[in-house]
Formats: structure tokens, sequence, C-alpha cells
């Protein structure tokens, strides 16, 4: 394969992660907030926190927590204090967080919730290439029955994917 041409110029190698955390200091600076981002250190996520932890001058506060749960709730405590609320976690630790979750849903709170995935290691591509972790925001938030917004690849649906619902006899 032919070596690419690429216009003469400075090109910056980033991350997600990385690219993440610009995002979010970026939208506290032109939203006027301050950032509170909790996580319990958990790989992939734990870059986030890396990340995020130098910009403190950019009215940044960064908490590494003892566990998911009270990285979630101090996430939540931040949001009611009129700051960014954000949580991230990898995996499994969006089934720890699913009770705080739903109470920042019912009580209407933002919170910004980074769900994070390896392609990479000893679990290739999260076991799957899916993204079940998005599924307990899809099907319904707590039993409120409220959707919470995730941002995800759309899943194509084909005539073999389609499955139809018998009718309910009268």
């Amino acid at each position: 394969m032919p070596r690419a041409q690429l216009a003469p110029g400075v090109y910056r190698n980033i991350t997600g992660n990385a690219a993440l955390a610009l995002g979010l200091v970026t939208a506290t600076q032109k939203s006027g907030l301050e950032l509170f981002y909790g996580s319990y250190p958990i790989t992939p996520a734990s870059d986030i926190l890396h990340a995020l932890a130098p910009y403190k001058n950019f009215g940044v506060l960064t908490f590494q927590a003892e566990d998911e749960i009270s990285a979630v709730c101090a996430s939540i405590g931040a949001s009611w204090g009129g700051s960014l609320g954000v949580t991230g976690t990898s995996g499994p630790g969006v089934a720890l967080k699913a009770e705080a979750i739903g109470l920042a849903v019912m009580v209407e709170l933002p919170l910004v919730h980074p769900s994070t995935c390896s392609a990479a290691g000893r679990r290739p591509a999260c076991y799957k290439t899916e993204q079940a972790d998005l599924a307990p925001g899809d099907v319904r938030a707590q039993r409120r029955r409220r959707r919470w917004p995730s941002w995800r690849r759309a899943a194509r649906r084909t005539a073999s994917t389609r499955r139809s619902r018998p009718r309910a006899s009268r």
C-alpha cells in the first residue's frame, strides 16, 4: 500500500478520552459552569480522570471516589449545586450506577455519563461488537418510564433483523 499523501502542517494525535476531556473543559468555559468529574478508577475510563486533572485553573474539579456508587452520587450532588456533573465508567460500572442515575432522572438533574469501552486487552471489544451499556437508557430510565438521552452509533435494521410480533387473539 502506498503512503498517504498529507498536506504539510501540524497534526495532533488524540485519543477519544482526551478529546472528551477537552470537549468537557470547552463546554464548561462556554457555559460559564464549573466542571465536577467524579469517577472510580477503572480502565479505560481512568484516562478521562487523568486528562481532566491538569485543568483546575479552568474551573475543573476531579474526584477519585472509593467506588462507582459514590462517584455518581458526588456528581449528582455537584449538579444539584450548579456545576456540570460528570461521572465516567467502563462496562460493569453502569449497572452499579443505575439506581443513582435513576435518581438524577427523577429529579431532572443534568448528568453527563460517558461509558468507555476498550477495543483491546484481555476482553476484546467489550466481549462483542455491540453497545449493551446503553441498553438501560434505551429501554427506560427506572420506574418513571422516562428516557435518558444517549449518543450511539445507529444500528441498521434489515429485513432479517426485524422481528414481527404475533397479534394478540381477541
